[in-house]
């Protein structure tokens, strides 16, 4: 686990949005490591956070940041409940998780919103 900066852009919830500020970061060679997009627009995490944030302020595109946790996880069933319970277990929330893992991969890769970073990050996870 290791806590990483999340992108939350605004973007208007229509046809195009999207493609364009992806386009963007293409152009200035940013890799979108992780995104969830909602209607309001998609939390995301770049490999070069430092270009995403001035390809975005060049372009006017509001956006804000904010610290979550990155991880792997093995792939089989009860690791998320695993997870998720260690966490509740500790008094954290967790406000929200993303990621995706290939049926075909051993392991996946998840972005959590927790209340308390640097709490989860110190639990021992070896148990």
């Amino acid at each position: 686990m290791q806590k990483v900066v999340q992108l939350y852009v605004t973007l208007r919830n229509r046809p195009g949005s999207l493609a364009h500020m992806s386009g963007l970061f293409h152009q200035a060679g940013i890799n979108i490591q992780a995104i969830m997009a909602t209607g309001s627009g998609p939390k995301m995490i770049v490999d070069n956070l430092e270009k995403a944030v001035s390809i975005l302020e060049q372009n006017k595109i509001p956006y804000t940041t904010d610290e979550v946790i990155a991880f792997e996880l093995t792939n089989k069933p009860g690791e998320i409940a695993r997870i998720s319970k260690k966490i509740a277990e500790a008094g954290i929330n967790i406000d929200y998780i993303y990621g995706t893992a290939n049926p075909d991969q051993p392991k996946g890769y998840f972005i959590i919103e927790v209340s308390d970073v640097e709490r989860v990050l110190s639990l021992n996870w070896n148990k």
